[in-house]
């Protein structure tokens, strides 16, 4: 009988190869993905570029200056963007971004901030709608004074939710 350790030690050896091997394949598929798909992504950045020239262009004559050439010049790095994204495949693209990330973190997270706030700008504005949608009843939380409050259902209520892993 052939003791435990010299069985598993090849189907350890075997499950890392095997799982090496699906995070190359579904890294593979991403990026095949991603490319398939970046003719799209590229006309739309073109398009938000020339939104913000047209934005450039209709200012009113009293418009100060900077503004112009602030819009002008969003617009050229908009334009510098989607030339990047359509020579360029994911790969390319994403070593590109981590040198950056890396060269200049406080720029990156917040140049990653601004694009999170344009893109929840987007987004609710695509929605549709101003108010948001109930799905549910809902009722008001009553105040409670701390003299009104049954501390030992609070805290039980506390407990209950923090055995489960729930919030209450």
């Amino acid at each position: 009988m052939q003791p435990e350790f010299e069985t598993t030690r090849p189907v350890g050896a075997e499950m890392l190869s095997d799982a090496k091997n699906i995070g190359t394949t579904a890294a593979n598929r991403l990026h095949s993905e991603v490319d398939a798909r970046k003719g799209d992504a590229v006309t739309q950045v073109n398009a938000v570029s020339s939104t913000i020239e047209g934005a450039a262009e209709g200012l009113d004559a009293n418009a100060p200056s900077w503004l112009k050439s602030a819009l002008e010049q969003g617009a050229q790095q908009v334009r510098t963007f989607a030339k990047t994204l359509d020579q360029n495949d994911s790969r390319q693209i994403s070593a590109q971004v981590t040198d950056f990330a890396k060269r200049s973190p406080v720029t990156f997270l917040g140049a990653c901030a601004a694009v999170g706030f344009a893109a929840a700008r987007v987004f609710k504005a695509g929605n549709g709608e101003n108010a948001p949608t109930q799905t549910g009843s809902v009722t008001p939380v009553q105040s409670m004074s701390p003299t009104s409050a049954d501390s030992n259902s609070i805290s039980g209520a506390m407990s209950a939710g923090a055995t489960r892993g729930e919030m209450v």
